[in-house]
C-alpha cells in the first residue's frame, strides 16, 4: 500500500498538498484537505507530531491515532521531516496504516501464547534475553535471516549478544542498547528500528518489538520480543521522500532538494574556507519547440537535455531541474574543477544534436556562472547573479556563457526598463521601419532591406540595441509582425507608382517557430495588396537551430505563396550545409565577417568563392552584406557575386528617403525576373 503523504505550513499547521493516498486513506477531497489542521486529523486525545515533536522518538517517527472524514480512527504510524516547501518552512507527514502492528504488539503484551503465534505469522523470528545470565536466544527464523551459522552452544553466558552487537550497525548500537535498557528498568514496551550487518555483507532494516517479563514476585526476568525485516517499507519511505525532492520529468533534483544542498555547500564552504559554484543553465528556444511540436515532444526534449547534462558533469556534482527549461549545476570545490571550463564543455556538448524520440532536434544553452563567496555569501544572492549572468550570456547570443560581473546588475535594471518602454512603444505605434538598399554588384538598385528604428531618448536606436532583449522577452514576435506588415504596405505604394522591388523581412527564431507563421505571412501581403514575389523572408542559420524538419515545412510552405527565402548570415554557423540540403532557399547571404576578410585573409577568400560556387549550383543567388568599401565590391564581383548591400551602398533611411535615391520611376518587365 502507498504510504499517505501530506505537507503543513510549519507556522500555521495547515495542510498545503497532499498525495492521492493521502486523499483516499481519509476520505477528503483535496479542496477539503488543504487548509485543515494537523490536529484535525488525529483522534480526540491524540496528538500528530507535526504539532508536538515531543512525542516522536528522536527521529522524527511515531505511532499515534488518526481519524478519517466519515469518523473512523486508525492507528498511524507518523514519520515526520522538516523541508523548505515553494520557498516556505514545511512539515512532510509520511503515514501508514499500523493497525494490524499495533494489535499484534497488544496480544504480545497480554498473553505469552498469542505473542507465540503472532511470531509465527507475521514475524521472521522471535528471541529472549535472561537478565540474570545475559544469555539470549534466538529462533531458528533468526539465525537464517541474519545468514550467520548457529553456534553449537548457544547457551553460554553472552554467545548471543556478542553476535547481535558484531552484526548491528556501529551507528545505531548505542541507541539500540540504550532502548533495551528502557524496558528492562520501566517494563515499557519498545518498538526499537535499527540496521544489521548480515553474514554475507548485505545490510536490511529490523524491527525488534521488546516487552519485559517478570515472575511472581514482579521481578524482572527476561526480554521477549519478535524481530521483523522491514526493509521494503524503509526503502520505501526513502523513495517517497525522494520523490518529494526530485523532478518527476527528469529525475534531477528539484528546487527543494537545491535549495538544501545549496544551503548545507555554503555553509561547509565558510567553516572551511572552500570555494563552490553555481551554474545557472536555460534552453534557447525552448518556448518555439514547445509551442511548435507540443508539450509532449518538449517533456521528451527536457528528459534528452537531463541526460546529457548528467553525462557532461562529474557524479559528485548536483544537478538540478527548478522549473520549465531551467537547470542549475552545484560545483564544489571548483579548485579540482573549473567552472568556466564545465561551462564551456557543456556548451560545447551541445552542439550535437539531441534525438527525441523519431526527431533529430538541435538545442543550445545559455549559462551564467556565479562563484561563492566572490558572488554572494548566500544561496539567494548566488542564484540570482548566476541568472543575471546567464540572461548576459543569452544577450551575447546564445549558445555561450557568462561570469557575474557586479556591473551587470545595472545592466540588467537597464534591460528591464528597456522591456517596459518597448512593450509601451508596441502598444502605441512608437517604431519605425527603415529601408537599407540592395543593388546588383555594379550598385544598381533592386530591392531594399526593412529594419527596425526605435525613437527613443532623443535618438534613433538601431535594431542591435533592443532585438536581444526583445527575443528574450517574447516581444519580437509582434515586433517581427509590426515589420512585415508595414513593408509590405510600404512597397505595395511604391509598386502602385510604378517602381518594382522586392522588400526583404527578416524573420526570427521564434517568429518562424510560431504555428501560425504562414498564414501570418500570407495576411500581411494579401492585406496590403502587395504582389507576394515582392516580398523575401530572411531567416538565419540561429533560427534554424531547432527543429530543422518543421523549419524547411514552413519555409516550402511560403515559397509555395510566391514568397522568396532567403538563408542569412551563412557561413558561421555549426550546421551551414545541413540547411542548404535541408531547406529550398532563393537567396543566400553571405555574413559580412567574411566579406570583410576577403582582402585581408586568403581563407575567406576560398571559403566564399566555394559558398559562391555550391549557391549557385542550386540555382539560388548570393548577396554580400556588410560591403564598406570599392574594393570589397570589385573582389565580390571578381568571384561573381550577384548583389550586394552594405553602407558602401548606402545605409537604411526613412521610406522618403528611399523614395528620392530610387527615382522616378523602377520599371519591371515581369515580376518573374524581379531578383
Amino acid at each position: 500500500m502507498t504510504n499517505s503523504v501530506i505537507v503543513f505550513d510549519a507556522s500555521s499547521g495547515r495542510c498545503i498538498w497532499a498525495n492521492e493516498a493521502a486523499l483516499t486513506t481519509y476520505g477528503y477531497s483535496r479542496v477539503e484537505l488543504n487548509g485543515r489542521l494537523a490536529k484535525s486529523l488525529c483522534a480526540p486525545g491524540h496528538a500528530s507530531s507535526v504539532m508536538d515533536r515531543s512525542a516522536a522518538d528522536g527521529r522524527g517517527t511515531t505511532t499515534t491515532v488518526h481519524r478519517r472524514k466519515d469518523g473512523s480512527d486508525f492507528d498511524a504510524d507518523e514519520t515526520v521531516f522538516d523541508v523548505t516547501w515553494d520557498g516556505v518552512p514545511a512539515s512532510i507527514l509520511l503515514t501508514s496504516d499500523a493497525t494490524e502492528r499495533v494489535r499484534a504488539e497488544q496480544e504480545l503484551r497480554y498473553s505469552a501464547n498469542a505473542a507465540s503465534r503472532v511470531h509465527r505469522l507475521v514475524a521472521f523470528g522471535h528471541w529472549s534475553t535472561d537478565l540474570a545470565t545475559g544469555v539470549i536466544t534466538w529462533s531458528d527464523e533468526m539465525w537464517a535471516a541474519a545468514r550467520v551459522p548457529k553456534p553449537p552452544n548457544t547457551s553460554s553466558p553472552g554467545t548471543g549478544y556478542e553476535i547481535v552487537k558484531r552484526h548491528m550497525h556501529p551507528e545505531d548500537r548505542e541507541r539500540v542498547i540504550a532502548d533495551l535498557n528502557d524496558t528492562v528498568k520501566t517494563g515499557r514496551l519498545n518498538r526499537i528500528e535499527y540496521r544489521s550487518i548480515r553474514g554475507d555483507g548485505t545490510m536490511h532494516w529490523q524491527e525488534v518489538i521488546v516487552a519485559r517479563e517478570d515472575d511472581n514476585a514482579g521481578k524482572p526476568v527476561r526480554l521477549v520480543g519478535t524481530c521483523i525485516d522491514i526493509t521494503e517499507r524503509k526503502e520505501a519511505s526513502e523513495r517517497l521522500a525522494l520523490s518529494a525532492r526530485s523532478d518527476a520529468l527528469t529525475g534531477l533534483a528539484n528546487r527543494m532538494l537545491l535549495n538544501e544542498r545549496l544551503t548545507a555547500a555554503c555553509s561547509a564552504a565558510k567553516r572551511h574556507t572552500s570555494e563552490l559554484a553555481i551554474l545557472f543553465i536555460d534552453l534557447d528556444g525552448f518556448k518555439e519547440i514547445n509551442d511548435t511540436l507540443g508539450h509532449p515532444v518538449g517533456d521528451l526534449l527536457l528528459q534528452s537535455v537531463a541526460t546529457r547534462l548528467r553525462l557532461l558533469t562529474r557524479a559528485e556534482d548536483a544537478v538540478a531541474r527548478t522549473g520549465g527549461d531551467e537547470f542549475v549545476i552545484l560545483l564544489e570545490d571548483p579548485v579540482a574543477v573549473d567552472a568556466a571550463a564545465t561551462a564551456q564543455r557543456i556548451v560545447d556538448g551541445f552542439r550535437e544534436p539531441l534525438q527525441v524520440g523519431d526527431r533529430t532536434l538541435r538545442m543550445s544553452l545559455s549559462i551564467g556562472v556565479a562563484c561563492f563567496p566572490a558572488d554572494g555569501s548566500d544561496v539567494e544572492t548566488l542564484l540570482r547573479n548566476a541568472d543575471t549572468a546567464m540572461y548576459h550570456a543569452k544577450r551575447s547570443g546564445r549558445g555561450s556563457y557568462r561570469l557575474f560581473e557586479k556591473s551587470m546588475h545595472d545592466s540588467t535594471v537597464h534591460q528591464f526598463n528597456l522591456e517596459t518602454d518597448l512593450r509601451e512603444a508596441l502598444r502605441n505605434d512608437e517604431l519605425r521601419v527603415h529601408y537599407e538598399p540592395l543593388v546588383t554588384i555594379e550598385g544598381r538598385i533592386i530591392g531594399t532591406e526593412a529594419v527596425a528604428r526605435w525613437p527613443r531618448w532623443g535618438a534613433l536606436l538601431t535594431a542591435s540595441a533592443f532585438i536581444p532583449m526583445a527575443e528574450m522577452s517574447g516581444l519580437v514576435v509582434p515586433l517581427d509582425t509590426f515589420v512585415l506588415r508595414e513593408a509590405c504596405r510600404q512597397n505595395a505604394r511604391w509598386l502602385r507608382d510604378g517602381r518594382y522591388l522586392t522588400v526583404a523581412v527578416n524573420v526570427s527564431a521564434q517568429s518562424l517557430a510560431n504555428p501560425d507563421f504562414t498564414r501570418g505571412v500570407r495576411a500581411a501581403f494579401e492585406d496590403a495588396g502587395l504582389d507576394p514575389r515582392l516580398l523575401e523572408l530572411v531567416v538565419t542559420e540561429i533560427a534554424l537551430q531547432g527543429d530543422l524538419a518543421d523549419a524547411a515545412r514552413k519555409i516550402s510552405a511560403v515559397r509555395a505563396l510566391g514568397v522568396r527565402v532567403t538563408l542569412g548570415n551563412f557561413g558561421t554557423g555549426f550546421n551551414a550545409l545541413a540547411v542548404l540540403r535541408s531547406c529550398e532557399f532563393d537567396t543566400v547571404k553571405l555574413d559580412r565577417t567574411l566579406v570583410h576578410g576577403l582582402l585581408t585573409n586568403d581563407a575567406d577568400k576560398v571559403i566564399t568563392s566555394a559558398i559562391l560556387f555550391a549557391v549557385h549550383g542550386l540555382n539560388a543567388r548570393v548577396v554580400a552584406a556588410g560591403v564598406e568599401s570599392e574594393a570589397q565590391r570589385a573582389a565580390l564581383a571578381a568571384l561573381q557575386c550577384d548583389a550586394a548591400q552594405g553602407s558602401y551602398f548606402g545605409a537604411a533611411m526613412s521610406a522618403s528617403a528611399f523614395t528620392g535615391v530610387m527615382g522616378a520611376e523602377m520599371p519591371s518587365p515581369s515580376l518573374d525576373k524581379v531578383a
